[in-house]
């Protein structure tokens, strides 16, 4: 698991050590790439000597390794290098897990007090909502009782309202013919005989 404690703390001070400024270029490159490699993988500066060949370009790896030890940045040992001095400038291991566990302990702190806010919160803006009232007639308000976004017949036969305004006969003559069913087919049907009928008789009467 990584987090903000495992990053590698590199100052100018270390970049500019005389150790290590006598040295070429990519063992220089080689100590700073082996500090990142042992914070990250919390071993205190210990660096494995079957994981030096991955930490470096340098064509001699070991080399470069006994070099770094010969100015006493580095030591060797039977397993390996050590880093001289890692924990005096890098969080230790140990450390590193007790802040880790610390930061957890404080998430699960905050997040358990969180969840009546959560619950009240979702209460609050997500409430049960009763169904809408019926109307007269059937169904509920936004309805008709003639099924889901069927027009009730009812409301072709009379202007509910001033401001509405009935249906034509073109509008009505689109309504039977795509009517869900010969129930609504025959009830729009009367309702347009009701509304319109009487321009049909007067030209059958001239």
């Amino acid at each position: 698991m990584s987090s903000r404690y495992d990053s590698a703390l590199v100052d100018v001070a270390m970049i500019e050590d005389p150790r290590l400024l006598t040295l070429p270029r990519g063992i220089r490159l080689l100590h700073l790439e082996a500090l990142v490699w042992c914070k990250a993988h919390l071993t205190d500066g210990f660096i494995p000597a079957s994981a030096l060949n991955r930490l470096t370009d340098e064509p001699e790896p070991s080399k470069a390794g006994h070099e770094l030890a010969r100015v006493g940045l580095w030591n060797f040992t039977a397993e390996g290098w050590t880093i001289v001095g890692f924990t005096d400038t890098q969080m230790s291991a140990l450390r590193v897990k007790e802040k880790r566990q610390a930061s957890r302990e404080r998430y699960d702190k905050w997040q358990q007090s969180q969840s009546p806010k959560r619950v009240s919160n979702a209460t609050a803006n997500d409430p049960a909502r009763p169904a809408p009232p019926a109307r007269k007639g059937g169904g509920q308000v936004g309805g008709n009782g003639a099924g889901l976004g069927e027009p009730a017949p009812a409301a072709l036969q009379e202007v509910p309202h001033p401001h509405i305004q009935a249906p034509s006969r073109r509008e009505m003559g689109r309504m039977i013919r795509e009517a869900p069913n010969a129930s609504l087919r025959k009830a729009y049907a009367s309702a347009f005989r009701k509304t319109f009928g009487h321009l049909y008789e007067r030209g059958a009467a001239a």
